[in-house]
């Protein structure tokens, strides 16, 4: 449909529902009344994914774990971020498909809710006005916690912080390759900096080495294996 075959629905909409001393302001009077008031439900409306994000950041050992990785999340924003050396660098909807692409999520998480995600943690840290789709480093754990709840999903997890971690070790192992790492400026070190307790009351989280993380990358390529087969056998330990 046209932008013009839309108008005129919204023309002959607006005929039919509105009252006859309402008819003379047409579409202007249907789309003040109608179309603005559900914009902003809309707007206001929250899906699932984050609210479950909202919960999940609210948690003390997730607040712990992102305070600790706030300068690798930096670097990983501006990587991709439109006009990095802005005052205020963003991320559109090109900076998504680039970072899913390069962390190879789109096998996982098609491209459709990735940019639903992108659009509600939007919405979310511009207090849900009705603006342009630009999402600020300030919204970018939102993103990445409900990426971390739709990755990994055959992996056992007592509780959606547990995922995170998971995410994080993931993005660790693909940032350290030849290819990536000097888009980061790492050279033994990890971008984001796990601690080896893994959120949650059964697990425990090992952080593996640098060539550990090169062989699971390896081996992803040469297996054909999922990074769940890969991560799973070396990556946790039971208490």
């Amino acid at each position: 449909m046209t932008v013009e075959s839309f108008t005129k629905a919204l023309s002959d909409v607006a005929a039919q529902c509105m009252a006859p001393e309402d008819v003379s302001g047409g579409l202007e009077n249907f789309c003040r009344r109608v179309i603005v008031p559900l914009n902003g439900v809309l707007l206001r409306s929250r899906s699932e994914e984050l609210v479950c994000a909202l919960d999940v950041l609210d948690k003390a050992e997730v607040k712990r774990l992102m305070t600790d990785c706030s300068t690798g999340l930096n670097k990983l924003f501006a990587c991709y971020a439109t006009e990095p050396t802005a005052r205020r660098p963003h991320w559109n909807s090109d900076s998504v498909t680039r970072f899913a692409i390069d962390f190879d999520f789109l096998a996982e998480v098609s491209n459709l809710p990735l940019q639903r995600m992108f659009q509600d943690a939007c919405q979310h840290t511009s207090n849900f006005r009705a603006a342009e789709e630009k999402l600020l480093v300030e919204g970018f754990p939102l993103f990445l916690l409900m990426l971390a709840n739709k990755t990994h999903t055959s992996q056992v997890c007592n509780a959606p912080e547990e995922r995170v971690p998971i995410l994080f070790q993931r993005i660790n192992a693909i940032a350290c390759t030849a290819t990536q790492a000097p888009r980061f400026g790492l050279a033994k070190e990890q971008l984001l900096p796990l601690s080896r307790e893994m959120p949650g009351p059964r697990r425990s989280f090992s952080t593996p080495g640098r060539s550990d993380r090169l062989e699971g990358s390896r081996r992803a390529e040469q297996t054909g294996l999922s990074w769940d087969e890969l991560l799973v056998p070396e990556t946790f330990e039971s208490f």
